[in-house]
């Protein structure tokens, strides 16, 4: 998962995901170009990670309807949401 994350432009697919569910990983940072892929995302799980802010680019997914944020270090969301 940390190989796409980093570079997203090597996978295509992006595009297809409606759902992702990244709970429990150590994930300490999402690329905001991972945000312009997912255009057809739904959902988004980021439960348990390390994470402690989210790109403005997140408010590219606008087909988003759920963010899932507990137990992260993250204090606040981008204007943009």
């Amino acid at each position: 998962i940390y190989a796409w994350l980093t570079n997203p432009n090597n996978v295509p697919q992006l595009e297809e995901i409606i759902s992702l569910d990244l709970s429990n990983l150590s994930i300490k940072l999402l690329p905001p170009c991972v945000f312009q892929k997912m255009k057809n995302l739904l959902t988004l799980n980021l439960t348990n990670t390390p994470l402690t802010e989210i790109s403005a680019q997140i408010s590219a997914l606008t087909k988003l309807r759920g963010l899932e944020l507990a137990n992260t270090a993250i204090k606040e969301l981008p204007q943009s949401l």
